[in-house]
């Protein structure tokens, strides 16, 4: 891409407010075509075909090669689930650990409880007195 600086006008209708750009730099700084680098990079046109079987042309070639895309595909959706399902297994072992650490801490003030609770000798734990003629 090139601009030519003798040709260049801005965009009024007024032809003497033509652009001027020899006075603002030396002949050195100013060549009559400036150049830029192109920053994006340009596709190589033979990479669309780079993985084009030649028998694709035939019947068996076609689903050879249809099977092969399905394969990469399923390839890559097969890592994107195994990672997805890597960090759910990991969540859940973390809340499964901490509800056992929760389980254990309830079971020893369940222990401590039973300890402190005293029982009149002779009579069974689970047994109310709400009939006394019995």
């Amino acid at each position: 891409m090139s601009i030519d600086y003798d040709n260049t006008r801005s965009i009024d209708d007024d032809d003497s407010m033509s652009i001027d750009t020899s006075d603002d730099l030396s002949e050195e700084q100013n060549p009559k075509t400036l150049t830029f680098d192109i920053k994006y990079p340009i596709p190589n046109p033979d990479s669309f075909t780079q993985n084009y079987d030649a028998t694709v042309g035939s019947r068996r070639g076609r689903a050879k090669f249809r099977l092969n895309q399905a394969c990469t595909g399923n390839r890559k959706l097969a890592t994107d689930l195994n990672g997805k399902i890597d960090i759910i297994y990991n969540e859940l072992m973390r809340k499964f650990n901490a509800l056992n650490e929760y389980i254990k801490r309830l079971d020893g003030q369940v222990a401590e409880n039973a300890t402190t609770i005293k029982r009149a000798a002779g009579r069974l734990p689970g047994r109310t007195d709400a009939n006394q003629k019995r």
